[in-house]
């Protein structure tokens, strides 16, 4: 859930996003990138009731929908059809898997609900109800829907084989799962690991094919790039993300980078692109304006060897990763009131996308092609992004 942050005039926050060195580019006419023009396309909108999460699946083939009164709902994506629906469910989560096809509700961090419900995203049938040994930390699901992974916080992982019957295999972890992810191609898991800290890479099987120590009193949260070659680990000290620092892997477990954000930045959000040549990272910044502490949503890109090429956003642009563009050409960044911008990789915002509310959540599939978003309107929109 994102927070709402105090809202300004439409022309007053172009005024000082300028003023803060975001250069709004004008393409000229009939300009493209890669022959299609960079932007946002709206899919369709509709109403919907408060939810309390949401879901798209990896290949865009359905929405999962869980509502604040305990209502699942599958959406057909495409189309926005509903599917079906039902009340009932207990859990703060929800994921959902192509192939054969689940949708999964969970309560993460919750050690009074360690269940995993699997639904058949097709039909709403119950198929099982797997109680697993602690609360849970984190899920992914791999692009092919073939596999899901869930940690615990009693070092263990669970990876479920999704076929018409689920079965799985439990593996012992070094220490807490902290946050896992499927790399695209299916070949490994990366599970970011706190306590024991570093990040481990598991195949399907698994089996441990690579290992990253760490510093014991850190986390690690890990992101895999889209072409599967590159681990982007976040470590950092708390709940709150402070004392940030991001390293970029390679599959071996051989480091090519690190970039340390400093004592006084919190909250990053980072994504890198395919065979690593810039990294996009959004966080807080703690400063001092006029003897007060003030906290500023920033973003910045970093070069392929870890360097910061520019910052963007401040106090009058408060600035949130989304996700890249599809082709890697830019990326898509909130402001966290009611704009969505495409930035190309300088930094400059080329296209912007109005809201009608704040977001409460989003989702975005593994292609990036398609973002569905819900705001705190309870309006649901799936967006085309280029």
């Amino acid at each position: 859930m994102l927070t709402q942050p105090a809202r300004h005039p439409a022309p007053l926050l172009a005024f000082l996003a300028i003023a803060a060195g975001l250069l709004l580019a004008v393409p000229a006419a009939g300009q493209t990138t890669g022959g299609v023009k960079p932007g946002f396309s709206l899919v369709w909108r509709r109403p919907s009731p408060p939810l309390r999460a949401l879901d798209i699946s990896p290949q865009g083939a359905r929405v999962a929908l869980l509502t604040t009164d305990g209502k699942i709902a599958i959406w057909d994506a495409p189309s926005a059809k509903p599917l079906w629906s039902k009340f009932g469910v207990t859990g703060a989560n929800v994921a959902l898997s192509d192939g054969v096809g689940y949708a999964f509700v969970y309560d993460a961090l919750n050690p009074l609900n360690e269940n995993v419900t699997f639904f058949d995203a097709a039909t709403g049938r119950v198929v099982a109800t797997k109680r697993l040994d602690g609360a849970i930390w984190g899920m992914s699901v791999s692009n092919s829907g073939d596999f899901m992974a869930v940690g615990t916080g009693e070092d263990s992982l669970y990876i479920y084989s999704l076929d018409v019957y689920p079965s799985y295999h439990r593996v012992r972890l070094r220490g807490v799962c902290n946050g896992l992810d499927f790399a695209p191609d299916g070949s490994y898991i990366a599970v970011g690991l706190w306590n024991a800290s570093g990040v481990d890479y598991y195949d399907t099987s698994g089996k441990q094919i690579a290992s990253i120590p760490g510093n014991t009193l850190k986390r690690f949260e890990p992101f895999v790039s889209d072409d599967s070659k590159l681990v982007l680990a976040l470590q950092y000290a708390n709940h709150q993300k402070r004392d940030p620092v991001l390293t970029l892997w390679r599959r071996d477990g051989s480091r090519v980078w690190s970039h340390g954000f400093g004592d006084n930045v919190s909250g990053v959000r980072a994504l890198t692109s395919k065979g690593g040549e810039f990294t996009i990272a959004s966080f807080y910044k703690q400063i001092v304006r006029d003897r007060v502490w003030t906290a500023e949503r920033r973003l910045c890109l970093l070069d392929q060897t870890g360097q910061e090429a520019y910052q963007i956003g401040g106090l009058y642009l408060s600035l949130t990763l989304v996700c890249l563009s599809p082709d890697d050409s830019g990326f898509v960044a909130y402001d966290g009131d009611r704009s969505l911008y495409r930035f190309d990789r300088s930094g400059n915002a080329i296209k912007t996308w109005p809201l009608t509310a704040p977001i409460r959540a989003w989702a975005v599939t593994r292609d990036r092609r398609y973002l569905v978003l819900h705001t705190t309107d309870n309006q649901l929109m799936l967006l085309e992004l280029r």
